[in-house]
């Protein structure tokens, strides 16, 4: 009589449990809301609009939550509520974000825009949960540098330009609403040390079709941070000697390179390799940038442990690698 009394309740028992497995993972729509218009999760949302989530079983009780995925893969609170009509909204504006450099950020190259991704989460209160990701690019679009202009007169006995050289640029980011100008002082090669690369700064507001300018010399590194409230993004470097024309000075600047010495700081053979244009490391890397022998950053990458090297031109490139303990080194590398 015992063993049938159990029997009979493992079996009352078994609708539930199904009933519970077959709702976990299944609870939210995969529809999105934003202002009457319905998207997939898949979507990239670029607009800081109102965005709606909604349960497939509007009476469900439970509670949405809602995360920021940071850049160890970890998981950061940004809004809890406890459902209450089956919907779940936010505005981006409203929300209180973490700091841009603990984000995970994604560099979408058809959007030309770095993507945040965040969890959307649901906790029934039977204990089934379901959640997804969705892709926000609200960071300003990464800065563009258009109709440059160097006027120079240069310097014979003094080997320079400054403070006869006025350096003029256009640059444009949308969803900026300020840039950051970083440059350096004249160097005849790149800067092996990234926290030495640019001494100086300026601000300047959004103006999508105003000229920045400065006083500039020959071997300067300029890029521009463009900054808004969800996060900065850095514009490819440049540097004011590729903008001169004249052949003369030119000649000058590489006679003036040829008398210095160059010194770099060559990894062993053990800690990469080069093949078929793949340059392998042999572990992650923080970050990893190919610049052009004129200083001009051609490649950029982040967090890997290869960089694929086959769409750049023959010639020689300086890569420079930071690792996870903030150590720099540069490899000189040939690129056929």
């Amino acid at each position: 009589m015992k063993k049938i009394l159990i029997i009979c309740i493992l079996i009352c028992c078994i609708p539930k449990l199904s009933s519970f497995y077959a709702t976990a993972g299944n609870l939210i729509s995969r529809a999105v809301s934003s202002q009457g218009v319905e998207y997939d999760i898949e979507d990239t949302f670029s607009d800081p609009k109102e965005l709606q989530f909604s349960l497939i079983d509007r009476k469900m009780s439970g509670e949405w939550k809602m995360w920021a995925k940071l850049k160890n893969n970890s998981y950061e609170l940004l809004y809890c509520t406890t459902n209450k009509d089956g919907n779940f909204s936010f505005i981006p504006d409203d929300i209180s974000w973490p700091g841009a450099y603990y984000r995970e950020h994604i560099y979408d190259m058809n959007l030309d825009r770095f993507i945040s991704p965040l969890k959307i989460e649901f906790i029934a209160d039977n204990g089934a949960t379901d959640s997804f990701e969705i892709k926000i690019a609200l960071i300003p679009q990464r800065p563009r540098i258009s109709e440059v202009v160097f006027k120079y007169e240069y310097n014979w006995e003094w080997d320079d330009i400054y403070p006869n050289g006025w350096f003029s640029l256009k640059i444009e980011s949308k969803g900026a609403t300020r840039y950051n100008m970083n440059y350096s002082r004249s160097h005849l090669h790149s800067p092996h040390d990234a926290h030495m690369l640019f001494e100086y700064e300026q601000s300047f507001d959004y103006t999508p079709t105003g000229t920045i300018g400065y006083d500039a010399d020959w071997g300067e590194y300029i890029c521009f941070d463009a900054i808004n409230k969800y996060g900065a993004v850095r514009s490819d470097t440049i540097c004011t000697t590729s903008y001169i024309t004249d052949k003369k000075i030119l000649d000058r600047i590489e006679e003036l390179k040829k008398q210095s010495i160059i010194k770099y700081s060559i990894l062993s053979e053990s800690d990469y390799s080069y093949h078929g244009n793949i340059l392998s490391f042999s572990k992650p890397m923080k970050d990893i940038s190919v610049y052009t022998s004129d200083g001009i950053l051609a490649k950029y990458s982040s967090e890997i442990n290869e960089i694929n090297l086959e769409e750049l031109t023959s010639g020689v490139y300086i890569i420079k690698y930071i690792d996870n303990t903030y150590n720099t080194k540069t490899i000189k590398l040939y690129k056929k």
